[in-house]
């Protein structure tokens, strides 16, 4: 069992949006004694609206697809602390590492969403003897209501 607890902000300008969170995990132990360690992330991101197309190209008239396109730039950093099993600290866990993470999101009318992003290490300090990450993807579905 963990706990969370966090905070995200959201500030829209003229098609580009600024948007930033902040959240810290507390990791309980487990059943079989295990704490797989607490973490903190926090995330900044820059989001530009790409303009909808107004006109149809051949008959002049408004065209309306309902949804909308997104680029994404995005900062995110992690700090995790080191596991622990029977009170014991597993030197080749925890760390810490910032991504830079350019993405795109595709949103509907429909409070539905879709979004892609690839992560790239910009900086990594991992504990022991760790793989080192080299490329990280996410890919996520929202929806609203």
């Amino acid at each position: 069992m963990g706990f969370m607890q966090g905070i995200a902000f959201t500030q829209h300008f003229d098609g580009i949006a600024l948007h930033g969170n902040l959240l810290y995990t507390l990791a309980t132990e487990g059943s079989q004694h295990t704490d797989l360690g607490d973490s903190f992330t926090c995330n900044a991101a820059l989001s530009w609206r790409m303009p909808e197309k107004k006109e149809h190209p051949h008959r002049g008239i408004e065209h309306h697809s309902h949804l909308a396109w997104d680029l994404i730039l995005e900062l995110n950093g992690e700090y995790r602390t080191k596991e622990e099993v029977d009170g014991d600290k597993d030197p080749n866990t925890g760390g810490n590492f910032i991504y830079l993470s350019p993405g795109v999101r595709l949103s509907g009318e429909s409070g539905m969403s879709a979004s892609l992003s690839l992560g790239l290490p910009l900086y990594e300090d991992l504990n022991g003897d760790q793989s080192e990450p080299d490329l990280r993807s996410l890919f996520s579905v929202g929806f609203a209501f």
